[in-house]
């Protein structure tokens, strides 16, 4: 059976079932990043969660009867529940990473589509990969999780609702995150590195995490590090000096640097950062790139209640700079879904929203066609800020008994950071 890129196959083809891996921060298997909050493990055949230390091989997790469905779903017009999050992005008119991918892998979706027999089973090389190695970070941002940050450990079941609360044995797992030391790491890289042609690392922090620099060692000697285009989603508060000395032998650096305000707000959603430190980091990669082969640089800025109204400093900041690019990549908070911006009262709504589509008409001809989606996002988060009105329902009380409780904890003060708060607290 021959399959096509017919108009049922373009409504929810994705690349990534065909040629990603993405491993999580517990050392599972999932399809991608966006998607791994709907539970979208990769479950092998016997009803086993794909791991790094389950001991299948990369052939067989891609080709489990999990990953051959999602596929043939894909093929045949069909979303799948994992992939909801760019349905909704989408639905909004903002520009998904399904979208992305298609465009970064137009040239070879005919050959996706060529090696995928009738079943769903492929024979294509696992081109990118995806490492979150572990939940070393340096911060405790107010929408992360002990998943993902060690910070969050002890404070977790302190400040967040009674249904997001876990056992003591669960805290206890998320200490201990061990397989990031095992050899079978390495022997899954080994296994994937022959026909790489991008890795990302995010995490944690994935600066600061030692597995990350090893695995660049490995591309090194092995000769294939000139094919390999190397991406981190980091919070830019550390540049060692050992990863950058590194990164002169990649095809290239791209940064996505998780940026939520300018100055002490930032410090206040991304506790604890310091903006003098990240503001000093940003302005060395812009004045630097060249000779520390970085090719682009991003804000990645995650649109919540706490920032949607002064995500116009973010614009006037970026202003300044040569190399970096003008206009942050918005992504929308959507869980917790106390802390997204459907949750603010209509006024506050409506100044956002005031304020976005005057950024959008004097941003909108300022970038270059392959980035114009980083203006065009702006729409997404419009639609979705106004999709439904969390204010009236027991959203609003949950976002203000959280910060309220994260307050106490640190010594903040939610109205020493949005004063638009005031009316409403």
């Amino acid at each position: 059976m021959s399959f096509s890129f017919d108009e049922k196959c373009k409504r929810t083809f994705c690349p990534l079932p065909w040629n990603h891996s993405y491993l999580n921060l517990d050392g599972s298997f999932h399809v991608c990043c966006t998607g791994q909050s709907f539970g979208n493990e990769i479950m092998m055949n016997f009803g086993e969660k794909a791991s790094i230390e389950s001991g299948y091989s990369t052939i067989e997790v891609m080709n489990s009867d999990f990953m051959k469905k999602l596929r043939l779903d894909m093929l045949k017009g069909r979303w799948s529940s994992m992939c909801q999050r760019c349905e909704v992005t989408e639905k909004n008119n903002g520009v998904s990473r399904r979208n992305l991918e298609i465009k970064t892998h137009e040239s070879k979706i005919e050959e996706m589509l060529e090696s995928t027999l009738e079943d769903g089973t492929i024979n294509y090389p696992v081109t990118s990969i995806d490492y979150r190695l572990g939940n070393v970070c340096n911060l405790q941002c107010r929408m992360c999780n002990p998943r993902s940050s060690k910070l969050w450990i002890e404070d977790w079941n302190k400040v967040v609702p009674q249904n997001e609360k876990v056992s003591p044995e669960v805290i206890e797992s998320l200490k201990r995150y061990d397989w990031i030391d095992s050899e079978d790491l390495i022997k899954d890289f080994k296994e994937k590195s022959l026909h790489l042609e991008h890795i990302q690392f995010a995490g944690g922090e994935p600066l600061l995490v030692p597995q990350m620099s090893r695995i660049l060692e490995l591309c090194i000697e092995s000769g294939n590090s000139k094919n390999i285009i190397i991406s981190y989603t980091t919070n830019l508060t550390h540049l060692p000096k050992k990863v950058l000395d590194l990164w002169k032998y990649f095809k290239g650096v791209k940064i996505l640097a998780s940026i939520d305000a300018v100055g002490d707000l930032n410090h206040y959603i991304r506790y604890p950062s310091n903006w003098d430190e990240i503001d000093q980091n940003l302005k060395f990669i812009d004045e630097n790139y060249e000779s520390l082969n970085v090719i682009e640089c991003i804000l990645n800025t995650t649109v919540g209640a706490l920032n949607v109204c002064s995500l116009n400093k973010i614009y006037n900041y970026l202003s300044t700079f040569n190399f970096v690019v003008k206009v942050p990549n918005l992504s929308n908070l959507q869980f917790p879904s106390y802390l997204a911006t459907t949750v603010l009262p209509a006024p506050l709504k409506k100044l956002a929203s005031i304020q976005l589509t005057q950024i959008k008409m004097s941003h909108i001809h300022i970038l270059p066609d392959h980035q114009k989606y980083l203006v065009e996002n702006i729409n997404n988060v419009i639609q979705f800020m106004n999709s439904y009105d969390g204010y009236r329902t027991e959203e609003f009380q949950k976002f203000k008994k959280f910060q309220n409780d994260f307050d106490k904890l640190k010594g903040l003060n939610l109205l020493d950071y949005c004063r638009e708060f005031e009316k409403f607290i």
